[in-house]
């Protein structure tokens, strides 16, 4: 299972033994549902026009690796964690994002076109970065909804 999985399988074991992870908020704010309504559709359309964009194109794109290999893969069907789990299992693990043609993308976002891939592990200067970005992100998001 990749780091990728494995965070968003995440459990704090300190929000346990303080009982937070049973905290409620009483009623939910009147925008919540607004949001969650907004995400939900907006989130099907994308599955959707990702779908359609599979079944479209089924076509072999080239993915260029650092040292020179080339790998076969189809376009908006493939995603970087795919390609890590054939490179290397360890590789899948470590991974915490892919730099595709130099823009960052999620390891489960599908790939379009011939692309220049590298993999990003926490042992990179960019990959701390995104780490840190989603660590920040997730903390931010439990306080909020704590408080």
């Amino acid at each position: 299972m990749g780091f990728y999985q494995r965070w968003r399988q995440l459990r704090l074991p300190g929000l346990q033994t303080c009982g937070l992870h049973t905290a409620a908020v009483p009623t939910p704010p009147h925008w919540l549902a607004e949001r969650l309504s907004l995400f939900e559709e907006l989130w099907t359309a994308q599955v959707k026009r990702l779908a359609s964009m599979a079944q479209k194109e089924h076509r072999t794109i080239k993915i260029s690796l650092p040292g020179g290999q080339k790998v076969d893969a189809v376009a908006w069907n493939t995603t970087p964690y795919q390609l890590a789990q054939q490179i290397s299992s360890t590789l899948a693990d470590t991974a915490v994002a892919a730099q595709v043609n130099g823009e960052l993308y999620d390891l489960e976002r599908p790939l379009e076109t011939d692309s220049d891939l590298r993999f990003l592990t926490f042992n990179s200067a960019e990959g701390k970065a995104v780490s840190f970005f989603l660590f920040r992100n997730t903390v931010g998001t439990k306080l909020r909804d704590i408080y």
